[in-house]
């Protein structure tokens, strides 16, 4: 049996396909805890072979901003990144205007002594002694999860590396700028990785209990959840952020399809 599932904010959505045809349902939404719908479909359904899942849980944590506490770390010097962001204002002469707050506050913005050239050369290099006394100001902060992006780590990540280890160590999520969006331009790399840590620990136990749940009725170890671009990849595989137009590239996708 094939089962797709979506979630909406009154209804969840469920569609079954096998020898009997296509069957859809519909049952009440669980807002309080996202995934047990999900899971309590699954557990009334029988040899499931795919299952497939569009989700709007990244979504509302981050339009809702019910995410976890950041702490974010970047190369000394660009503490302010995620404020100053780029020139760009919604109203180019307007003085006055006001740009979206940031995931994280300014007091849990951390400074790494390094600094990379833009090819990846090593013009300051971080030492492991450096990296744990900053992980240790991090843990210290109250943070619940981290995103790490230095200067031109997506040419060579190998600071961010040893920062995301000495975290890891502690106990503490983290989201690595160079392995979610290896990419130039630093505010886009980091407003993205910093988004990424914010959805990570509600999506990680929503996306896990899901998984649990299949494998209990004996179904696939994975399955497939929808991305934002409108694809699916398997829940082991899709990071956080890549999840916060899941739910609406559903409809378009199937619209388009249709």
């Amino acid at each position: 049996m094939r089962v797709a599932t979506d979630i909406g904010g009154t209804f969840t959505d469920v569609v079954t396909l096998d020898r009997g045809g296509i069957r859809g349902r519909k049952v009440l939404s669980t807002p309080a805890s996202p995934d047990r719908a999900v899971t309590e479909t699954i557990s009334s359904l029988s040899e499931i072979s795919t299952f497939s899942h569009g989700t709007t849980v990244a979504t509302n944590a981050l339009l809702e901003r019910k995410g976890a506490k950041v702490a974010f770390i970047t190369t000394r010097g660009f503490r302010d990144l995620l404020y100053i962001a780029r020139q760009q204002r919604p109203r180019l002469y307007d003085f006055n205007c006001e740009r979206p707050t940031p995931v994280t506050q300014r007091d849990l913005c951390f400074e790494a002594p390094e600094r990379l050239a833009p090819d990846g050369t090593v013009l300051l290099a971080l030492s492991q002694s450096d990296a744990a006394t900053l992980a240790d100001h991090v843990m210290e902060s109250g943070a619940e999860a981290a995103a790490v992006c230095l200067l031109f780590s997506y040419k060579n990540p190998s600071h961010e590396m040893i920062i995301e280890k000495a975290l890891r160590k502690r106990g503490l999520p983290v989201s690595r700028s160079s392995k979610i969006i290896p990419e130039f331009r630093e505010f886009e790399r980091a407003s993205t990785t910093a988004i990424n840590a914010f959805v990570q620990p509600i999506v990680h136990t929503y996306v896990e209990n899901i998984r649990a749940a299949i494998q209990e009725t004996g179904g696939p170890p994975d399955y497939y959840i929808m991305k934002s671009g409108g694809g699916v990849a398997a829940s082991r595989e899709v990071k956080p952020v890549e999840m916060l137009l899941s739910g609406p590239a559903g409809g378009v996708s199937g619209a388009l399809l249709l």
